[in-house]
Order: structure tokens, then sequence, then C-alpha cells
């Protein structure tokens, strides 16, 4: 089972007001020494480590942040996975990441001989429409495949980790 997993809108939000009462808001250095103030839930991100902790679980992040990536699971206590390059591969941020992930399952098909297993794909820029979501992920080169999308301002939800570790443990 592979998950790919933005940043933005996912595990963390602008440390602006307003933002959920559970998040604590910080700043984390990143690759190039500068400081990149975020918030978030640390109740939502260690539930989250635990549900991708699931032997068989991977997980690959494909999001803005690119190669700052690491940085930031560290500093959330996440391990560290490989991202994808994003930026500039597409008219829209959006279709850089579809771009990143579609060319990461065919490579990861050529690599095992056999179509991808089963795909979780969790964005805040995913379509809003769940037909929309369903028709993409269903068009993904995978066995199974499930998107769920995050408001960029409230991040993951303990409703989404109960529909993650479903999807997970299934």
């Amino acid at each position: 089972m592979h998950v790919y997993l933005d940043i933005d809108g996912v595990l963390v939000t602008e440390p602006s007001p307003p933002f959920p009462r559970d998040f604590t808001a910080r700043d984390v250095r990143v690759a190039d020494g500068r400081f990149v103030p975020v918030a978030y839930s640390a109740s939502i991100i260690a539930g989250l480590a635990e549900i991708l902790g699931a032997p068989g679980v991977s997980v690959t992040t494909v999001s803005s942040w690119e190669h700052d990536a690491p940085y930031l699971f560290r500093a959330l206590g996440l391990p560290e996975c490989p991202w994808l390059e994003v930026m500039g591969h597409g008219p829209t941020i959006f279709h850089g990441k579809e771009r990143a992930l579609l060319a990461d399952l065919a490579a990861q098909a050529q690599r095992s001989g056999q179509p991808p297993g089963r795909v979780l794909w969790i964005d805040d820029h995913l379509p809003p429409a769940e037909a929309d979501r369903a028709a993409l992920a269903a068009s993904l080169p995978a066995a199974d495949a499930l998107l769920i999308r995050t408001s960029a301002r409230e991040c993951l939800t303990a409703a989404h980790l109960g529909e993650i570790a479903e999807f997970v443990h299934r």
C-alpha cells in the first residue's frame, strides 16, 4: 500500500488565526536555513504516524515543500520519506502533483513488474466533488485507490484518520 501525502493543507497550515484550537504554531528550519512558520495538530500528526507505521505501508510526499519535506517531517516527529518533484511540471500545482504521482506509479510498476497495489492520495488540491475524486481514483493505474481531500485551514481531522485507518487496514 502506498500513500501519497501533501503537506500544506493536510499536515500543516499557516499559523495566522483563525486555525483550529488544538493546533500548535511554530517555526520549522528548512534546507536553506530559513524558518517557515506552520501550525498543526500534534494529536492528529501522532495518529497519522501510527496508521502510516503499519506493516506494508510506504509514504511519499507530493508537495511544493519538495526537498524541505524531510525537515518538516523531523520537526513534527514523522519518519522521513521520499518526495516527488512537483513544481513546474504542469499548469497548476495540482497538475504537477498528478503528473509526478503517475510517473512514480509507472516507475513502481516497472521496478516490480506488476501494477501498483493500493494507493491512498491525501491532498487539499484534489477535486472538491466526490464524483470527480472517484473518477480520478478509478483512472489511477492501481488495484484500488482512495483520494481524500482536506480543507486547507483545518487540515487532517479525526474523521479523516478514521477513513485512512479503514483503508490501510482493509
